[in-house]
């Protein structure tokens, strides 16, 4: 009988691609933790009133609720 070997080859495929779906998962969380501290690093270089200048341009309205 053929069958469990397909049962086996599926499993395997399964795995990979779990462990492929996996590894692009933590990929996808470095570049995201690379963006915060970025996006962290530019904020710590602005002046005070920089931040709120580019919170306003940034936000939709005019001017963010305070």
């Amino acid at each position: 009988m053929d069958f469990p070997k397909k049962i086996r080859r599926t499993s395997k495929f399964q795995v990979s691609s779990f462990k492929f779906q996996v590894s692009s998962f933590k990929f996808r969380v470095s570049s995201f933790k690379f963006r915060v501290s970025s996006f962290k690093f530019q904020i710590s270089n602005f002046k005070e009133e920089d931040i709120w200048e580019k919170i306003k341009s940034w936000w939709p309205t005019t001017a963010p609720p305070i």
